[in-house]
């Protein structure tokens, strides 16, 4: 992954990139509300479940094993 590309120094790139990571992940509540509007936002609602298995298909296939 790329670093923020300051221009200073890549020592100074990487320390900015930890320093900013430990800053946005520091209140696990937050990133959790967070990750959370953003997968509702793009992803409203969870696919239907498919139906279940009838009994009769279950038990043919058991019959041709």
């Amino acid at each position: 992954m790329p670093g923020a590309r300051t221009g200073l120094s890549p020592e100074w790139d990487r320390g900015f990139d930890a320093a900013f990571a430990e800053l946005i992940s520091r209140d696990h509540d937050v990133v959790d509300t967070e990750f959370t509007s953003i997968t509702t936002a793009n992803w409203p609602a969870p696919p239907a479940s498919p139906p279940p298995a009838s009994t009769a298909q279950h038990e043919n296939r058991n019959d041709s094993a």
